[in-house]
């Protein structure tokens, strides 16, 4: 009886730790997306650019960008374009390093669903177009230097 009463709580325990861990992994690694913006199925995410990131998609993702992105997003990508700050919600700052983590179909999935006061985009750009986009926003985004090793050299 003691043995059985020994084991729940030691489980309990786990348990406990295991939650808490998983809290501070949560906090400390945010997920990318606007604050409340839906979570993109997992199916979705795992979707693979088919256009190349060359040169040629880059530019068009570009053009796109400026035509549909940019009155909000600004012309660099910071969130600060000339009707940000007419929205109820600040777009998104998509030079923010954490966007170098979400996949390209995480990307195309956000562009295509939107996300209030952002529009979908999926009747109004064909796929190749928001394809392009997601290959332009990979140039607007600030990945933070490593830092160099510490090890010395002998």
């Amino acid at each position: 009886m003691l043995e059985n009463r020994q084991r729940i709580v030691m489980g309990g325990w786990v348990v406990a730790v295991c939650s808490a861990l998983a809290c501070m992994v949560i906090a400390a690694d945010p997920p990318a997306g606007p604050p409340g913006a839906p979570k993109v199925p997992a199916r979705d995410a795992r979707r693979k650019n088919p256009i190349p990131a060359d040169d040629g998609s880059r530019a068009t993702g570009k053009h796109i960008f400026a035509g549909n992105c940019q009155p909000c997003h600004g012309a660099k990508g910071q969130g600060n374009g000339p009707v940000a700050d007419k929205l109820p919600t600040p777009p998104a700052n998509l030079t923010d390093s954490r966007y170098a983590k979400e996949t390209d179909g995480t990307l195309f999935w956000r562009i295509s669903n939107g996300h209030t006061p952002m529009p979908q985009f999926d009747s109004t750009l064909p796929a190749e177009s928001r394809w392009n986009v997601v290959n332009y926003l990979r140039t607007l985004i600030v990945i933070p230097a490593t830092n160099p090793s510490t090890e010395s050299t002998k």
